[in-house]
């Protein structure tokens, strides 16, 4: 149970870190709260991710991707309509 403990703890603490490189991104780029951008992992999902007004970052999964062979370690992240 403590081994289970320490890998929940571990990712608690990279999806905070993950939520803080994309919400420092969206400053630095000067995309307001609210905006959606659409993303991909190729080969797993595509998603959308937006920060709201308190800088929480947000993340949904809108679909699942089949798996390619190129490029298997890119994420793609598309902005429009700001």
């Amino acid at each position: 149970m403590q081994a289970e403990k320490v890998k929940m703890d571990q990712l608690a603490e990279e999806v905070k870190q993950a939520g803080h490189t994309i919400l420092t991104m969206m400053q630095h780029f000067a995309i307001p709260p609210g905006t959606v951008l659409t993303g991909e992992i190729p080969g797993e999902m595509a998603y959308e991710v937006w920060a709201d007004e308190q800088d929480n970052i947000h993340i949904r999964k809108t679909g699942d991707l089949a798996v390619e062979a190129d490029n298997p370690n890119i994420i793609v992240i598309e902005c429009s309509g700001w």
